[in-house]
């Protein structure tokens, strides 16, 4: 299951306690790769973006400390992968370590997002962009907007329903009621249709058909969103605010907010245990 890294690392005389952590760590990746592409997915299929959205996972629920040891973990098992010929690149040499302070720094202003979607609508920029302005919004993370299909919108008329099941194992209920959200979501949905794919966002593939969206240019669509509103977008530090948003501006209760954005009630509590720096009105400082 591990590849070979237990028998590599005992062979250098690891501290049991040490093994026993690493071991743990890696079983818990390889089980979270495995739920998102819903398969045993061998090392050298394992992305860049795998590791940063299951990295962005870990921060939701742990302290930076245990993160960035397990960071640590996972470059060991792929220094391991690249030197037993498992993998062509190790690409997580080029993953940094969580700086504590840079985390409290990041403030998200949800009020001036939501303002922002009037120039995110109206921008020449793909509809990939907007269609991931108004989904991060919501409190979506990447790997479950990629799963989105047109078939899980309901279109009730004056507002749409998007009902999925996160890969968390959440059921998510959201509602499109904002003109401006429905206006992208039909772009969307109609770019879908002609395009003859299930899948909201979708790429090409090497034959040159369309497909499941290609992960790694998400950060491309990222850039045409940060040039227009003027500050970092990630859907971390969103998707807390809006839970905070929900629950002090909507008046939401903690079933509800569960609800909405697919998750457990207990990972709703911690985020509003954290504390809320208004310098601003409407300013939610994410830590």
């Amino acid at each position: 299951m591990l590849f070979g890294f237990e028998e590599y690392r005992l062979k250098q005389n690891i501290k049991p306690t040490t093994l026993k952590y690493e071991i743990m760590c890696i079983k818990q990746l390889i089980a979270y790769l495995n739920s998102l592409y819903k398969k045993d997915i061998e090392p050298s299929k394992i992305k860049p973006s795998d590791i940063h959205s299951y990295i962005e996972q870990q921060l939701e629920k742990n302290k930076i400390s245990t993160v960035n040891r397990k960071i640590g973990h996972i470059k060991n098992w792929f220094d391991y992968l690249w030197k037993s010929g498992q993998i062509s690149y190790d690409f997580t040499e080029k993953i940094s370590f969580i700086k504590e302070d840079k985390i409290k720094s990041i403030d998200v202003n949800y009020k001036y997002l939501l303002d922002k979607k009037v120039d995110i609508s109206a921008a020449n920029i793909p509809i990939t962009a907007k269609l991931i302005y108004i989904l991060y919004l919501k409190g979506l993370r990447p790997r479950d907007i990629y799963e989105i299909t047109t078939n899980d919108f309901k279109d009730t008329g004056n507002s749409f329903i998007l009902n999925i099941e996160t890969l968390a194992g959440y059921e998510a209920n959201i509602v499109f009621s904002d003109p401006t959200e429905i206006g992208i979501l039909l772009s969307g949905i109609e770019r879908a249709i002609f395009r003859d794919v299930p899948y909201i966002l979708s790429s090409k593939d090497k034959r040159g058909y369309y497909d499941k969206f290609n992960q790694d240019s998400h950060s491309n669509y990222i850039e045409h969103i940060v040039k227009i509103i003027g500050c970092s977008f990630s859907s971390g530090p969103i998707r807390h605010a809006y839970i905070k948003y929900l629950f002090s501006e909507e008046k939401k209760s903690v079933e509800e907010i569960s609800k909405i954005v697919g998750t457990s009630i207990s990972n709703i509590g911690l985020v509003l245990k954290k504390p809320i720096e208004s310098h601003n009105e409407g300013l939610y400082n994410v830590v």
